[in-house]
């Protein structure tokens, strides 16, 4: 996919990757909306169109600078949209890929971005006199899986097992939810025992805040992904000003987004920020020991836990959703 677009000229790549779309390399941006700002950049400075990628749940994310920065009516700065299609009507998925999948080609034609089935004919229709975001769909199966490099260090399973030994549990998207969805099942423990983000990426250390301060008696942890937290780093700011004592916020940091190949996020110290952002405590740490002993720290505390890369096989995907989260409200207002 990535030879197709350099051949016609396409040098720039900047974005949130999917599993759609294989692995396209450049850039990795916090969030979808700086993948085209960053395209945007780099077309001021060379007269080069850029490519920002995405899937399309992160349209969402772009629609304020491509409308509002690169639409014809304000600057007409042409970038190149690559955006894998979930959710396809027709097509089985997971139930929080559905609405966006429904949406996506009318959700371009509202915004007056056209747009176009990806394929080299696709392509050069798209560049041939772009002077304003041009998008590109890529279905699921038009780009070949990569290959996937493991990195040893403590296992995801093994900190999502720690953690879970807490009454009360909010997940991120992804590989996290999922194998915590799946030591569930293999336990046999009822649904609503955790609140699984499995949409919404970046948000669940919001959710668990706002689970926090209405319930300060109750011992709230998040598990959060670095490539997550990235997407809305700023929410560390508004933890550290809440200040809830009761609140634990994990980061498990692979250096990957390894649900959709394991393409690298940028490097941070996580605690570090957190630190800055006002947690009262903030530790990295990469042993079990060391994690055991941050989880019993006071909030609003920060646990960067610095993981080995690994990609399990045969995991389950959460299901059943509406009645697990109705499940875990009612255990929070309960007790």
């Amino acid at each position: 996919m990535r030879r197709l677009l350099e051949e016609r000229g396409v040098r720039f790549f900047a974005g949130v990757p999917d599993s759609t779309l294989g692995d396209l390399g450049g850039i990795a941006a916090a969030d979808e909306g700086g993948a085209v700002a960053l395209a945007a950049g780099h077309w001021l400075a060379t007269g080069e169109v850029g490519c920002a990628y995405m899937q399309n749940s992160g349209l969402w994310h772009a629609l304020n600078p491509l409308t509002s920065l690169c639409d014809a009516n304000v600057y007409r700065l042409p970038v190149l949209l690559v955006i894998g299609w979930r959710g396809e009507p027709g097509v089985p998925d997971e139930p929080q890929h559905a609405r966006d999948g429904q949406v996506l080609w009318r959700l371009l034609e509202l915004a007056g971005i056209p747009a176009e089935a990806f394929s080299a004919e696709a392509i050069d229709r798209a560049l041939a006199g772009i002077d304003a975001p041009r998008a590109l769909i890529v279905r699921r199966g038009t780009a070949p899986s990569q290959p996937r490099p493991a990195r040893p260090g403590l296992s995801r399973a093994r900190a999502i097992e720690m953690c879970a030994e807490s009454s009360f549990l909010v997940c991120t998207t992804g590989m996290a939810s999922r194998e915590l969805y799946e030591m569930r099942r293999r336990r046999g423990e009822p649904p609503g025992r955790d609140f699984l983000a499995v949409g919404g990426m970046g948000h669940a250390s919001q959710i668990g805040l706002g689970v926090a301060l209405a319930r300060p008696a109750l011992r709230i942890v998040v598990l959060d992904g670095d490539g997550a937290l990235l997407m809305h780093l700023g929410a560390l700011a508004v933890v550290g000003a809440q200040a809830p004592r009761n609140l634990v916020h994990v980061v498990l940091d692979n250096g990957a987004h390894a649900s959709v190949g394991g393409q690298p996020t940028a490097p941070v110290d996580f605690a570090a920020a957190a630190r800055a952002c006002g947690y009262r405590e903030a530790r990295t740490v990469a042993t079990e020991d060391d994690l055991r002993a941050a989880l019993s720290l006071e909030g609003p505390a920060f646990v960067h836990v610095r993981l080995g890369l690994d990609f399990p096989s045969g995991l389950g995907r959460p299901s059943a959703l509406d009645e697990a989260g109705r499940a875990f409200a009612a255990r929070l207002r309960s007790s």
